[in-house]
């Protein structure tokens, strides 16, 4: 199932999409509560809606907003290690990287209050002049956990979402030499959507126990980047 989250006439809303119409549940009920039910209530109350909606809307007729405007927790991690490689090459270093990041994955907390949905205008960082933008996918945890299993950790995941990380990459330069983590480089905003996607939308995409979802990022409809995630290192 495809879930938005989005605005009418009766505020802030959720649905599920079929085609480009919108089936919403009662308002005054977010995916972020339907999250906290559980997968198997998650797809309960998507098959009720899609039957007997409270309203209905094209998309054309709503405001998208991020599908899970207010998360609890962002945590952004550094899956491929490329990506290092590569940061470490753009500041003038080489592509070798130290053996701890071959030993635990690496991530940060981000700011849940900088959420951005998906067609809303992005804030540069205040006293940045380069602004970036990284295509990332993220992974909305339904349970609670902690330290789980590659197995635990896969069943704990209730859906996916596209993740834009802005990024100030002159003041991540300048707070690096601190050595503390990230601060204002990461804090102007974090777009997402416009979906959350259920795993069993993309079993197709499946291989060898990874997802193999090709991702291309484009700027002006000029492609800047691709990827996929079957080449993920964590």
């Amino acid at each position: 199932m495809k879930w938005v989250s989005f605005a009418d006439s009766y505020g802030e809303r959720t649905g599920v999409l079929s085609g480009d119409v919108i089936h919403a549940v009662p308002p005054g009920l977010t995916l972020l509560e339907l999250i906290g039910r559980g997968a198997a209530r998650l797809r309960e109350a998507g098959d009720e809606v899609l039957r007997a909606p409270h309203t209905v809307a094209r998309l054309d007729e709503v405001t998208l907003l991020a599908p899970i405007p207010r998360p609890p927790s962002v945590r952004d991690s550094l899956c491929f290690l490329d990506h290092m490689r590569n940061c470490q090459v753009a500041i003038g270093g080489d592509r070798t990287l130290k053996d701890t990041w071959y030993r635990i994955p690496a991530f940060y907390f981000a700011c849940p209050s900088t959420i951005l949905g998906p067609y809303d205008d992005a804030p540069t960082a205040p006293g940045s002049a380069w602004q970036d933008f990284e295509l990332e996918i993220a992974a909305v945890i339904g349970t609670a956990g902690k330290d789980l299993s590659v197995t635990e950790a896969e069943q704990a995941i209730i859906g996916y979402t596209i993740f834009n990380d802005w990024s100030a990459r002159d003041l991540q330069q300048l707070e690096g030499q601190l050595g503390i983590g990230q601060a204002k480089g990461k804090d102007s905003g974090i777009t997402l959507g416009p979906y959350l996607v259920t795993p069993d939308e993309l079993a197709p995409y499946r291989r060898d126990g990874k997802l193999a979802l090709e991702v291309t990022a484009l700027v002006n409809d000029t492609v800047i980047g691709t990827g996929s995630t079957g080449a993920m290192d964590w």
